[in-house]
């Protein structure tokens, strides 16, 4: 999340006094608290939780709403002078048919100040044509329509930037469900492009857009020689972090910040640095379900597969159960997003694989199966599948695991003659232990695992959120009935 603490000592004094008033009205002592230590003491974090007597997951929480009680309360402060430019910008026909061309200019030459310090380019594309007509005989007529020109394409190149990143989030779901090595063609192009609108315009919009691309691509896709010449991932983290922070007020940058938290998270969860994991994962965990609908933005759906894996690590997921019923309560997933609702129904999926209703499990993924056409899906197919047959077996129902696991079978046979999905048979084969009736069940069961494991870190890498340890080994050893 944001440097909190570096936003309030920016703030300005009537700033801070404002949201500090605000808190003693609402009688907010801990926030207050916060605020005011993060202000005036050189107290650490821990001593300052130490001191409100909280735990560290109601610390973050805590620190999470006073940073959203600080953007509303600036958010409110810039609402009233950006609405009065907005409604001077609806003036502009008065000003050229019914205003003298004197006081036209002057009032328009202001407009385009407050545009300029407001960042609305947009806009001043109105305040440039307005004044080309007012200058047509004038020598400033050049220099006017030059101005229109550029902010007109300026303006074409941020809805462009937009457009090319929801472009890239959508094939970024598209291969991660299919691991179609044609759709990895596509992004070297879009990052080029990107590249370029960046390299045109002095912007801090292209730049957010350009960085939050080449971090995905870092993080999500086994495109080694495309990253060779960006920045390490963490620095352009940082530098996304920073580029928000300074713009508070942003109207899209507030949105933008539960994305730069999602890939700190999946950087950190990435290398297996849980500490520093934990800063950002419950500022997203606590914006579910909002943040799945940022599927425009990134791949918004991996994180309920980070956070299954994560609790794995943790040895607490008995509270996915729960929290999946509490946190997505309302949510309703998109069915033609295929990418994001496979992963939406693997997360409600594990949440009851983990409270060992392995019934409930199968009925999720066997519905799933029945809504959805994997036909340019079939990593994601394969993974369902095989995620449905342990779950089948774990409920003595072998006449279906099996069934279902001879077409999986010829499924990856085929898929397999180029390689790759050496995974999958290593837990095909572990499957399917389960009907040798011999002596030494458990090795050989152990050995599928422990191959399973080290063939799965790979490109085309699935079930990673599986517990498979000795108990995983012992319960699926137990006998056939």
């Amino acid at each position: 999340m944001l440097n909190i603490k570096s936003i309030i000592t920016k703030l300005k004094e009537s700033e801070y006094k404002a949201i500090l008033l605000k808190l003693q009205e609402a009688k907010a002592e801990k926030f207050q608290t916060l605020l005011e230590n993060y202000r005036d003491s050189s107290l650490s974090d821990d001593e300052i939780q130490e001191e409100l007597s909280i735990s560290s997951n109601a610390f973050y929480v805590l620190k999470s709403r006073l940073y959203e009680k600080i953007q509303e309360q600036l958010l409110d402060q810039s609402v009233g002078p950006k609405t009065d430019v907005l409604r001077k910008i609806i003036t502009i026909p008065k000003l050229l048919y019914n205003t003298q061309p004197e006081i036209s200019i002057a009032i328009l030459g202001k407009l385009e100040k407050d545009l300029i310090d407001h960042d609305m380019p947009q806009e001043l594309t109105s305040v440039y044509a307005a004044l080309k007509k007012l200058h047509l005989h004038t020598d400033k007529y050049y220099e006017y329509s030059q101005k229109y020109n550029k902010h007109m394409a300026f303006t074409l190149a941020l809805d462009k930037a937009e457009g090319i990143l929801t472009e890239f989030s959508r094939y970024l779901g598209d291969y991660q469900a299919s691991r179609d090595p044609e759709i990895l063609e596509y992004f070297p192009v879009l990052k080029n492009e990107m590249a370029s609108l960046s390299r045109l315009y002095e912007s801090h919009h292209l730049k957010v857009a350009k960085l939050l691309m080449n971090v995905s691509i870092a993080l999500f896709l086994p495109l080694k020689d495309e990253i060779l010449n960006d920045e390490p991932v963490e620095d352009a983290l940082r530098e996304l972090e920073q580029i928000l922070e300074s713009h508070p007020t942003d109207g899209k940058y507030q949105y933008l910040q539960g994305v730069v938290n999602f890939l700190f998270f999946e950087y950190y969860h990435k290398l297996g640095i849980g500490k520093k994991a934990d800063q950002y994962f419950g500022s997203v965990n606590m914006s579910l379900p909002s943040f799945l609908f940022f599927n425009h933005l990134t791949y918004c759906s991996k994180f309920l597969i980070s956070k299954i894996e994560r609790y794995v690590q943790m040895d607490i997921t008995g509270n996915l159960l729960e929290e999946s019923h509490t946190d997505l309560a309302e949510f309703e997933p998109d069915v033609n997003d295929i990418p994001n609702y496979v992963n939406y129904v693997i997360y409600k999926a594990g949440s009851a694989y983990y409270n060992e209703d392995y019934g409930d499990a199968s009925m999720h993924l066997s519905g799933l199966l029945n809504d959805v056409s994997f036909k340019n899906h079939v990593h994601a197919d394969i993974e369902v599948k095989l995620f449905l047959i342990l779950t089948y077996s774990l409920q003595n129902k072998y006449d279906l695991a099996w069934n279902l696991l001879r077409s999986v079978t010829r499924k990856l046979k085929e898929l397999n003659k180029s390689g790759g999905y050496e995974n999958s048979i290593a837990f095909v084969n572990m499957l399917k232990a389960q009907d040798q009736q011999s002596g030494g069940l458990n090795e050989k069961i152990s050995k599928q695992v422990n191959s399973f494991k080290l063939l799965n870190e790979c490109p085309n890498k699935m079930l990673s959120y599986l517990k498979l340890d000795e108990a995983f080994i012992k319960l699926l050893s137990k006998p056939i009935k």
